[in-house]
């Protein structure tokens, strides 16, 4: 038995749900006979790419369509062989295994130069061509920038980011938009319909949500249901055993119990959900779509009916509470979902979670289902009271007041200056030490700051000082390296001190390198010397 969405994939317009957008553009080009050479349809997993595809590709190819209409008659040679996927002139390839250049040169690129068996189009549809390699999309560009007449593209992706700008400028592009949990359920209605099978309303709510904006992934768990059940109709005892167990309810008496200052009750339904097995991630998600739902309604989006009139209740209570509340419901719950996964306990983080809820609000006589708020301060205030109270998580709350600028630059001004002078900067009044005062004291100097730096003194014991003048001591070196050692901040700093304790006054250094070359010996006997003063006209320096 094929899948069930195979089973009744659209194949006419009139099937195709939606996607009204793109059903519409791709009629009104296909009645006035203004085809594009290529297209990319992108979107999200099982929306009706492929799908639409090859809607387009039988509208194109039929050969019962008359000129003004659009639908395909699903009776011609052409319609059938499309429908039963054995077309010659239309050609699928999947991008995810035929990734490389070879495959697009082979299949794409050498079959569109021959026309098509019967047809008046050959039709190339690239599923997940996001998938083509560099050199792929290079081979493929300029055939799809100047295809044959004869050629059409149809590109399909989930992952548009990843095309290349020059593929996506030469392609029309239509985005597919993920369906709605209302139209989710009247496709899977249909569905049924066909298949003789009631579905509880209940039931299809839950297909329509486990389906998470898919078509396909709706109809798959449809087919399952279909192919465990025994009778005409699903009811909601025998979803169970496909469907993840409904615990919005149940989620929903968690939160709100929690943020009415109830923990124990509270922790009582969450630990009753642990025990039916429910991963602890699952209820957390649950938690923060039932507080967005919230928050859509508070804003008035329309978002009240979203997850079936079990939780209209809660919903209206918890969209009742301030906006602050509500975000900082939603911070906690996503800061303790991120925990989960290390948490050694999973239902820890989530019970963490409910003492935290049950501080932001509290039981009490005032607001709505008799409720009344904790500030800060302690106190208990009511809703209306509560709005006008700086939250203790709002940030705001928390900054310090900001001082006025003439404030700042008042105080900058009398405050007295405690800055310490650059070594560099000698007092002329402080520099009796000499060069030979230093020459003395050097090795001494060296074993000094070896106590506190093992390296450096390796470095200065290859330094000689040259000579003082008016507190700066000059120290000469034959190695850059050395010299960039020394005259680093702290190294230097840690020289001068040692000196200055030495030497009873203080001293600045500088290095500098005086490369010292050592005479040569030259042998007038040798004929070599002699030929060399003859030639560039030398003597030889005694």
């Amino acid at each position: 038995m094929s899948s069930l969405y195979r089973k009744h994939r659209p194949q006419s317009w009139s099937e195709m749900i939606g996607q009204d957008h793109v059903r519409h553009a791709l009629t009104q080009e296909i009645m006035s006979n203004r085809v594009n050479h290529a297209y990319l349809f992108s979107g999200s997993r099982g929306l009706g790419k492929t799908t639409t595809a090859r809607l387009l590709a039988k509208a194109v190819n039929c050969a019962g369509r008359v000129d003004g209409a659009y639908e395909p008659c699903n009776e011609c040679v052409s319609c059938v062989a499309i429908t039963k996927g054995c077309d010659l002139d239309v050609i699928e390839i999947d991008a995810a295994s035929q990734s490389g250049v070879d495959n697009v040169r082979e299949t794409i690129i050498d079959n569109s130069r021959q026309l098509p068996t019967r047809s008046a189009k050959k039709i190339f549809i690239i599923d997940e061509v996001h998938m083509l390699s560099n050199a792929a999309f290079n081979a493929l560009l300029k055939t799809l920038e100047e295809p044959p007449s004869h050629v059409l593209f149809i590109l399909a992706t989930t992952e548009l980011h990843k095309l290349p700008e020059t593929i996506l400028s030469r392609c029309e592009r239509f985005t597919f938009d993920r369906a709605r949990p209302e139209t989710i359920k009247a496709r899977l209605t249909d569905i049924a319909t066909k298949e003789g099978v009631a579905i509880a309303p209940t039931v299809l709510e839950r297909l329509a949500r486990a389906g998470n904006g898919s078509f396909r992934d709706a109809e798959s768990i449809l087919g399952q249901l279909l192919s465990a059940g025994d009778g005409s109709v699903i009811t909601d005892e025998a979803a169970t055993m496909i469907l993840p167990p409904n615990i919005t309810a149940d989620v929903a008496r968690w939160l709100e119990r929690a943020l009415s200052g109830d923990a124990s009750v509270a922790l009582a339904v969450l630990t009753a959900l642990t025990e039916r097995g429910i991963d602890a991630k699952i209820i957390a998600m649950e938690a923060i779509e039932l507080t967005r739902l919230a928050v859509k309604i508070r804003a008035k989006a329309g978002a009240s009916n979203e997850l079936g009139n079990e939780t209209a209740a809660v919903l209206e209570t918890l969209s009742a509470l301030s906006a602050k509340i509500l975000v900082a419901t939603m911070d906690i719950l996503f800061k303790r979902r991120s925990e989960i996964g290390n948490a050694p306990i999973a239902i820890l983080p989530l019970e963490m979670a409910t003492l935290e809820l049950t501080e932001l609000t509290a039981a009490g006589a005032d607001g709505p289902d008799g409720r009344r708020y904790v500030t800060d301060r302690g106190d208990s205030v009511s809703l209306a009271e509560r709005r006008d109270i700086p939250s203790p998580l709002d940030p705001s709350a928390q900054a310090p007041a900001k001082q006025n600028l003439n404030e700042i630059i008042e105080s900058l001004r009398t405050k007295p200056a405690d800055v310490v002078a650059p070594s560099s900067a000698v007092e002329n009044n402080d520099t009796n030490v000499s060069l030979d005062e230093v020459k003395n004291r050097w090795n001494e100097c060296i074993a000094e700051v070896e106590k506190i730096n093992n390296s450096l003194p390796i470095i200065l014991g290859a330094m000689q000082p040259r000579n003082v003048e008016n507190g700066m001591l000059t120290l000469e070196t034959r190695f850059p390296f050395h010299r960039e050692k020394v005259t680093e901040l702290k190294n230097r700093s840690l020289i001068e001190d040692v000196l200055r304790r030495l030497c009873g006054g203080r001293v600045s250094i500088r290095c500098e390198l005086t490369p010292i070359v050592a005479p040569i010996t030259v042998d007038n006997s040798e004929p070599i010397v002699n030929t060399l003063l003859e030639t560039f006209g030398g003597r030889v320096i005694e």
